[in-house]
């Protein structure tokens, strides 16, 4: 005989939560990125990579969400380990160019 599902807790707890993470929600939505605009006119390749790598994430993330799938969980952890050593060696060209910094040597 199946289980009769419970109501458990309420999303937030009480009202006041539930407001309260929705404005950081907003907040966190509408939030001014420092630079965009200079990356929306810079280097279209890198922002249609990580464009179309964001949206293969978020894909992955509803098709794991939705149907509790292993491929959407593989392949949202894999757009987001690309996208985070893209995210790093685009930080650390900026910084080269900038700052005149070095972060790494290749071997003679």
């Amino acid at each position: 005989m199946p289980a009769t599902p419970k109501k458990g807790r309420r999303f937030g707890g009480d009202a006041a939560h539930q407001r309260l993470m929705m404005a950081n929600l907003v907040a966190s939505l509408i939030a001014v990125v420092p630079g965009f605009d200079a990356l929306l006119h810079g280097n279209k390749a890198y922002l249609a990579v990580t464009s179309l790598l964001g949206t293969a994430a978020f894909a992955g993330g509803l098709l794991m969400l939705i149907s509790a799938s292993d491929i959407g969980l593989a392949i949202l952890m894999a757009a987001m380990v690309v996208l985070w050593a893209i995210a790093t060696s685009h930080h650390m060209l900026i910084d080269a160019k900038v700052h005149g910094r070095r972060h790494f040597r290749l071997a003679a």
